[in-house]
């Protein structure tokens, strides 16, 4: 019993991790853009098409 909720710990432990860094990379990336466009007359806007459900 105490090996399949030490597997089970450890797999959350991976996944937890693995959201993290992919949410770090996306805030990281977001910032990076956003100061490679802070010193010019730039405005981005983002143009989607809307969906009707």
């Amino acid at each position: 019993m105490m090996a399949a909720l030490k597997r089970y710990l450890i797999a959350l432990l991976i996944l937890v991790f693995i959201v993290a860094l992919m949410l770090a990379g996306t805030f990281l990336v977001k910032d990076l853009g956003d100061r490679m466009f802070k010193d010019t007359n730039i405005t981005i806007k983002p143009i989607g098409e809307k969906v009707d459900l």
